[in-house]
């Protein structure tokens, strides 16, 4: 069992919907098109600081995630600068350190 905020995944809870949200009144749609969480994509919002306003207007957890481009999404690198100040948002983290790459790779 898993919990974010008042959010639990697992157990006798039952299934979760996450809706995946990036571009303005994405929080709000997904919410009303029954979301429990939701999934920022912040390798693919444009508006970050909007779709942040928008997020602030909702009551359920957030995942941050930001893909860089050999993972399928958008950023060109690991952005730490740019997710630093997301963080306080997020109730969990899905973001990928690729400088290191894997023990054994060649």
């Amino acid at each position: 069992m898993i919990k974010l905020d008042d959010a639990v995944i697992g157990g006798d809870e039952g299934p979760r919907i996450v809706g995946v949200i990036f571009e303005l009144g994405h929080a709000q749609q997904a919410i009303s098109d029954g979301a429990d969480i939701l999934e920022l994509r912040a390798d693919l919002a444009l508006d970050v600081e909007g779709v942040l306003d928008d997020i602030d207007k909702v009551d359920v957890p957030i995942i941050l995630t930001d893909r860089i481009v050999e993972e399928g999404g958008n950023a060109p690198m690991n952005r730490p600068e740019h997710i630093f100040p997301l963080l306080q948002h997020a109730a969990i983290i899905d973001i990928r350190d690729n400088r290191h790459r894997a023990y054994g790779s060649r």
